[in-house]
């Protein structure tokens, strides 16, 4: 399922990314991209929304095409860090699993302090049996 949406989410960028190259490559005669509101697309929309001029189409494309391309990026990071903590979880686990608290074990003999300082210093499971097999013949 990870990798139909990852799919769908690449041929969107891609098809974006095309139309753009595509609306740029226009035919000689026309002049519509050059026409559009480039740097004033801003003040011409917040001026319409505050009750004067109308918009132009122009800048109604430069504010949607805008939008896409913020909207993107925010997504793409917000999917990047949900993607690191998904694997960050997913090892988690498996570190706590392998190696199993040795005290919490109550088939295990009490051991002295010595030998407590000494399993305590040692983090392989079968050392620390070695150590308390070790304990319990020398007493």
């Amino acid at each position: 399922m990870q990798r139909q949406w990852l799919m769908f989410y690449l041929a969107n960028w891609y098809a974006f990314a095309v139309s753009g190259v595509l609306m740029a490559l226009q035919h000689p005669s026309g002049s519509w991209l050059a026409d559009l509101p480039w740097a004033f697309w801003g003040t011409e929309i917040a001026q319409a929304l505050a009750g004067g001029d109308s918009v132009s189409g122009g800048a109604l494309w430069i504010l949607l095409g805008a939008s896409l391309v913020t909207l993107g990026v925010i997504a793409s990071l917000v999917i990047s860090l949900s993607w690191l903590a998904d694997q960050d979880s997913a090892r988690k686990p498996q570190a706590l699993t392998q190696a199993p608290d040795p005290q919490t074990r109550p088939s295990e003999a009490p051991l002295t302090p010595r030998a407590r300082e000494a399993a305590d210093l040692v983090e392989d499971p079968q050392l620390r049996s070695l150590i308390q097999q070790l304990n319990t013949r020398l007493g």
